[in-house]
């Protein structure tokens, strides 16, 4: 491969601004590419054994709990199988609030059911959040006091 390059920028200086310029181009794009990333994403990361924070950025920044909401609605409704309080089988029933939940969603009409596994895959795949509304209501008798089951599980967690 050295020699390949090499024979290129040696035959021409032509051949060799033109590799320059292809590697400054894809190095531009690179950086505006991580900078776009960087400005709409938080990241921290932290050594397990000191607690020192290793990296940083805009750790402390506001975000709103979407997919996080996604994984406790996942992780009770885990235990909630574990405990034997819910099946596989057991219809999830997709009430009119459930079902008018924005896109990305699986589609369930009101008053149609599927089975918790089928939330749970629609959740795990396609980020349904119809499918996630359905399983909260489900667990907690209504969204909201499915909302306070988050909030005390998270507690407990830590």
């Amino acid at each position: 491969m050295r020699q390949a390059v090499s024979g290129l920028v040696s035959k021409s200086s032509f051949s060799f601004k033109a590799i320059m310029v292809a590697a400054l181009a894809v190095t531009i794009v690179a950086a505006d590419a991580a900078s776009a990333f960087a400005a709409k994403s938080a990241a921290i990361v932290v050594d397990a054994k000191t607690g020192k924070v290793l990296y940083s950025a805009d750790a402390n920044g506001r975000r709103y709990p979407a997919s996080l909401t996604k994984m406790m609605t996942l992780y009770l409704t885990f235990e909630a199988l574990a405990k034997g309080r819910i099946g596989r089988n057991t219809p999830v029933p997709y009430s009119a609030h459930a079902a008018s939940e924005p896109p990305t969603k699986l589609g369930v009409r009101a008053g149609g059911s599927v089975p918790v596994e089928t939330a749970i895959l629609s959740m795990v795949t396609k980020s349904a959040n119809d499918s996630a509304t359905a399983l909260g209501e489900l667990l907690g008798g209504s969204e909201d006091n499915f909302a306070r089951m988050m909030t005390a599980k998270a507690r407990q967690l830590g």
